[in-house]
């Protein structure tokens, strides 16, 4: 019994410090979360209406942080209740609580969905064509050479992929998976109870983007195009005439 009271008590503190990084990214949340709330009212104020895509949005991170507070209300619960029980965490998920399984669910499809959106939005615009792929990395690269390092920098710099692809997340989960099976089954206690934040922050992230007119838009793929135009073309010299 005391043995099993030790791993008990082990696996407690574990979950509770789990909750402590969850409180930490949910602080990320709530400022995310303010941030896209004050500037999707701002722009809407500005223009004296609300558009459809800014209804969608709004009501959309306003239910991303709803389940964001109660996966962490339900997860401080449960917490709670295995302190007073002296109970062991079932699982990683058991963890969060009822409605904090939930809320993982939601955040996940949720997520899920707002990635599908972004690339509907990405490659609206895009006429692709047979031969594109084969010569795709050759044109880059002369293109690239041509433009200089500045052409299209707003859109394709690491920084913006790595957001408008919600990576934080993928990186996460790879790390859940990681203490599961190879680090330690313990400790994807903790990771799993800081994912259900860290996908509401990769969310968040994408539409804050999106409320500052920094994301990939439905007139950028043209507006890239247009600037293929324009050839960086070096200076004659006394030579050529």
């Amino acid at each position: 019994m005391d043995i099993l009271g030790s791993v008990c008590k082990y696996y407690t503190v574990v979950t509770l410090q789990g909750h402590i990084l969850a409180g930490i990214a949910y602080g990320l949340v709530l400022a995310l979360f303010l941030l896209c709330f004050h500037l999707i009212t701002g722009r809407a104020r500005s223009s004296k209406t609300y558009s459809r895509q800014d209804i969608t949005i709004l009501v959309y991170v306003s239910f991303t942080f709803v389940c964001a507070t109660l996966g962490i209300a339900s997860n401080a619960l449960q917490i709670q209740w295995y302190i007073r029980s002296g109970s062991c965490p079932g699982s990683a998920l058991g963890s969060l609580g009822k409605v904090g399984d939930v809320c993982f669910v939601l955040l996940g499809w949720g997520a899920d969905g707002l990635l599908i959106w972004r690339c509907v939005v990405v490659y609206q615009g895009a006429r692709i064509r047979h031969w594109v792929l084969p010569t795709i990395a050759g044109f880059m690269a002369l293109m690239s050479f041509a433009f200089g390092p500045m052409h299209g920098s707003h859109y394709t710099n690491i920084l913006s992929i790595v957001i408008e692809s919600a990576m934080l997340m993928l990186i996460f989960m790879i790390f859940v998976v990681a203490t599961a099976f190879g680090v330690s089954p313990l400790y994807e206690i903790m990771a799993t109870e800081a994912l259900l934040q860290v996908q509401a922050i990769a969310s968040l992230w994408v539409i804050f983007r999106v409320a500052q007119g920094k994301a990939w838009g439905g007139s950028t793929s043209d507006e890239i195009d247009r600037n293929i135009i324009t050839f960086v073309t070096a200076p004659r010299s006394s030579m050529d005439v």
